[in-house]
């Protein structure tokens, strides 16, 4: 630096007879050097300081991506053992939080495939023209044999005629559907294999869906949605043990407390039996095709008809609850089917539910608390883990000491960085 205001004076020196270069000008470059520096340290400072930071965070994600595969693979939980992270699964927030996050995608599909069944009835009644919508697996599979030159020609006839109904709901990701539709027809499948092209749900059904289920906690008051959400994730992730013989502490557990299976199964079936006693009473009362049976059975006596009503009740639920253990269908009000109870024959119910849907209602009816500690006892006992040891999330401070090149200088400063599973 010195150098060169020597340089600058001796140059002036040699150049004042003409008056070329004034002390004014001399002034104007050093400036204009002193701002060309600082503009460069601090160019280098923000280059600095965006590598350590890159660097911290690929740290992090390091630290992240070695979590338990087996509990993510089974369960669905993403959590990582190391000392020194935050958020363990143990807490009932974390791991409540966890379930709710895997449990909105899994109803998010499941409210997708019921509009699916609504929509494609309605168009197949106005139109006379079938076609399965919202069905994206499907429909990328169909896409896929055509690009592989393994679809008939019948096959890809119907998938060229149904892409025009897939624009309403289905997106298509790296080409228009005109050119997709184009590129087959001229049987370009070379090009479309470089493309990749592959159809995604559009993120404003998406979007509308997530809006409902929002709106919809938002109003839950008492909590219902929160607990279903657990009750739901238990049976099909933890899964049972009534009708599949299992070591595993399953939703049986979490539903009575109990580890011995045999004690559970008797527990299980007679709150089922219940549930359905109590079922089958409501309908002896709100069902008019069962209340005139029972009228004519009790004589139109009043006292007689609660006397029969309470029994045929007890008789229907007591084949409710044989059929439900043995992976039958009941349905919760029966309506026209009527009751088995009145039938000479076993009677089947096409629609209903099963015993894992009779075993969420069980789980529903225990508090958050007892779920959740029951679910981490059986986590515990399943993978053989502590899970106040398994944590979600990571957070580091790291001291960057910068060290300007030109300008005589050194800077000191903290950076911060987070990375979690939510």
């Amino acid at each position: 630096m010195r150098a060169f205001f020597i340089f600058l004076y001796n140059f002036n020196m040699k150049q004042n007879d003409r008056g070329s270069i004034t002390p004014f000008f001399i002034i104007v470059i050093t400036l204009v050097v002193i701002v060309g520096l600082i503009i460069f340290e601090y160019t280098f400072y923000k280059f600095n300081h965006s590598k350590q930071k890159a660097y911290m965070f690929s740290e992090m994600d390091a630290v992240m991506s070695t979590y338990h595969r087996k509990l993510f693979n089974e369960l669905g939980l993403l959590a990582v053992r190391k000392e020194g992270l935050q958020s363990p699964i143990s807490d009932h927030e974390v791991l409540s939080g966890q379930i709710k996050k895997i449990m909105e995608q899994k109803h998010l599909v499941k409210t997708i495939t019921k509009a699916e069944d609504i929509v494609t009835e309605f168009i197949k009644r106005k139109s006379n023209f079938n076609v399965k919508v919202f069905d994206i697996s499907h429909l990328n599979l169909q896409l896929y044999r055509i690009i592989n030159d393994e679809a008939s020609e019948v096959e890809t006839k119907d998938f060229l005629t149904n892409l025009a109904t897939v624009s309403m709901y289905a997106k298509l990701e790296n080409i228009s559907i005109d050119d997709l539709r184009e590129m087959i027809e001229k049987m370009e499948f070379e090009k479309l294999k470089k493309l990749k092209p592959i159809f995604v749900i559009r993120p404003s059904i998406r979007k509308n869906i997530e809006e409902i289920i929002k709106a919809y906690e938002k109003y839950d008051i008492i909590g219902v949605y929160r607990h279903f959400i657990l009750a739901d994730y238990s049976v099909e992730y933890m899964g049972y043990n009534f009708t599949n013989e299992d070591h595993h502490l399953a939703s049986e557990y979490i539903a009575t407390g109990i580890e011995n299976n045999t004690i559970n199964k008797y527990i299980i079936s007679s709150e089922i039996y219940l549930i359905r006693i109590l079922l089958d009473f409501a309908e002896t009362l709100s069902n008019p095709q069962i209340r005139k049976k029972i009228e004519k059975m009790s004589f139109g006596e009043p006292k007689l008809f609660a006397i029969v009503a309470v029994g045929v009740s007890a008789l229907e639920a007591f084949y409710d609850t044989n059929r439900i253990i043995h992976g039958g269908k009941i349905p919760i009000y029966k309506g026209s089917d009527g009751f088995m109870a009145f039938h000479l024959t076993d009677k089947y119910y096409k629609r209903g539910f099963t015993y894992p849907d009779y075993l969420k209602i069980i789980l529903m009816l225990n508090s958050r608390g007892t779920t959740l500690d029951r679910m981490l006892f059986a986590i515990k006992e399943r993978y053989n883990i502590d899970p106040r040891e398994f944590f979600t999330e990571i957070s580091m401070k790291k001291m960057i000491v910068f060290k300007a090149k030109i300008i005589p200088f050194e800077l000191k400063k903290i950076i911060k960085g987070r990375l979690s599973y939510e």
